[in-house]
This record gives C-alpha cells, sequence and structure tokens, in this order.
C-alpha cells in the first residue's frame, strides 16, 4: 500500500521533469526553476524530501525481505524515489536517506551481502543521473558537506534553540501553553523581524514542547523516544519487523530534533505507525497474536 502511494505520489511530482525532457533539449534543463515544480502533492519542499525518507524504509525493507521477482519492482521505486530526493535537494532529507542506507548495508553485512550491492546500483544510478543533467552545480558531497555553524539556516537554528532555552530556564515546571510558543517567541525575536516573518516554530518539537508544557511534558515525550529505541534494539535481531520499526523511530526522532513533524500531518501518521508497529511486536513476543 505504502510503495503504491509512493508511485501516485512520484508521477504527481516528476511529471513535469518528464514533460520537459520529452518535448525539449535536456541539456537546457534549468535546475532552479525546475525545483519548485517537483512538489506534486505537497506543499514544501522539505516536507516532500522527509516523507520520501520514510516511504523508502518500507521499499528497502520489502526488497530486502521478499523472495518473488517481484521484489525488482522496489528497484524501480527506489530508483526513482532517489533521483527526486536529489532533485529536491533538502540537506537535512540527505543526510538521513544516507544513514538509513548505511544502517540497512551493516544490518545485511553478513547475510546478504549480494543484496546491498543489488541495493546501491539504482541509488548510484540516480546519482549519476542527477550529475549529468546538473554537472555544473550538483554536488552531494559538496551539498552534505555545506551544513555547518557557519551556515545561515544552522545559524538560524541555533538561535531558535537558545530562545526557547532561555524559556525554559525561566519557565521550567509551566509552560505557555500547546500553541503558544510562536507568540512567547516575538520578544527574542524583535530586532530580527523582516516584515511580517516571524518564527513559529522551534526546529525541535522537544524544545518547544517543553516551552509549552514545562519540562516535564518535553521529558516525557523524549523518554517515550528513548523507551522504544531500548525496546526495538533489544528485539532487532528476534523479531522481523523491528528492523523496519526502529528505522522508522529513527528518521522521525531526527526530524523531531530539527524540525517539527508535531505540525505536520502526514509526519503523525509515520508517529501512529511507530506505535502501532511496536505494540504488535510486543504481542508477538508474548504470543499473544
Amino acid at each position: 500500500m505504502i510503495s503504491l502511494i509512493l508511485f501516485i505520489e512520484l508521477f504527481f511530482s516528476l511529471r513535469v521533469f518528464l514533460d520537459f525532457i520529452i518535448f525539449n533539449d535536456i541539456k537546457l534543463l534549468d535546475y532552479d526553476k525546475l525545483r519548485p515544480t517537483l512538489l506534486g502533492v505537497s506543499g514544501n519542499r522539505n516536507v516532500l524530501a522527509f516523507d520520501l525518507v520514510f516511504k523508502l524504509i518500507f521499499v528497502i525493507y520489502s526488497f530486502i525481505k521478499t523472495k518473488s521477482i517481484s521484489r525488482y519492482l522496489y528497484l524501480v521505486l527506489l530508483f526513482f524515489s532517489t533521483f527526486l530526493l536529489l532533485l529536491l535537494s533538502s540537506r537535512g532529507a540527505l543526510i538521513i536517506f544516507i544513514f538509513v542506507i548505511i544502517i540497512y548495508l551493516f544490518h545485511n553485512l553478513r547475510s546478504k551481502l549480494y543484496l546491498n550491492l543489488i541495493l546501491l546500483f539504482p541509488i548510484l544510478c540516480s546519482i549519476a543521473s542527477v550529475r549529468y543533467l546538473d554537472s555544473n552545480r550538483y554536488n552531494i558531497v559538496t551539498k552534505v558537506s555545506s551544513v555547518g555553524l557557519s551556515d545561515e539556516s544552522t545559524s538560524h537554528r541555533l538561535f531558535l534553540y537558545q530562545n526557547a532555552i532561555d524559556y525554559i530556564s525561566q519557565n521550567p515546571f509551566i509552560g505557555c501553553g500547546i500553541g503558544n510558543w510562536k507568540v512567547e517567541s516575538l520578544p527574542y525575536w524583535k530586532d530580527r523581524l523582516s516584515g511580517y516573518t516571524i518564527p513559529y516554530h522551534a526546529h525541535n518539537d522537544f524544545l518547544e514542547l517543553s516551552t509549552e508544557l514545562g519540562l516535564i511534558g518535553g521529558l516525557s515525550y523524549l523518554l517515550s523516544f528513548i523507551f522504544l529505541f531500548s525496546y526495538l534494539i533489544k528485539n532487532i535481531l528476534t523479531n522481523k519487523y523491528s528492523m523496519l520499526v526502529f528505522m522508522i523511530l529513527l528518521v522521525y526522532f531526527i526530524d523531531a530534533f530539527f524540525n517539527f513533524p508535531l505540525e505536520r500531518f502526514n509526519m503523525q501518521i509515520y508517529f501512529v505507525i511507530i506505535f502501532i508497529f511496536s505494540f504488535l511486536i510486543s504481542k508477538l513476543n508474548s504470543n499473544e497474536i
């Protein structure tokens, strides 16, 4: 079901790109003008990029676990999904995707080494394809390594984190209430506001919940992740679904640490999936189902 949804989303996202290469000279492709047209059913490239990473976890897992010849259809999805992910050029999503691939490769290193080689093939092909389209500007290594403390986006986030931590230190037990951080953060931005641009989020769900619910609320949310991580790691060798849920949880955790998936309804679908699958794993372990 998730693979089918991914296929539909890829069609809507890449149809503009396909129209261009069919009716125009591919050498005339303007990457900067192309990227805003690739959003498909999403309204934001970062949202779409992280959504792709979540779905790619299922695609890779299905490829590894499927025994029939149909498993190679997942490689086609992997190629086009990685291709779109690279075109979107969301650094956060790219870094997380690299982590996902590395963890999967290490997990299959002993028993399924040949699958690792097959798995890498569509990924390398997608990288080569994007490099061919934009050879002068696109370099995945440069894109990922450009993340640093001096980067404007990183500096922006660090300032948001400092604001949230300062507010928490002054209001450790009673927060400002759910949804009110966007109001309470305004005094910190009085000298940085530009027009009507305001910081709606702290770009860290753990800090933002701590400002709104107090430390008890924020730590409770963080502890739920720590508990799930420890439970899944403990069962990763004995339950075949634990690896899948662990990867989804890891991506969601990183997204929550640098963005605000709590405000994105499509990300909450994966949050619900995490808890449902974890519950099912516990039932399987206790032989209740």
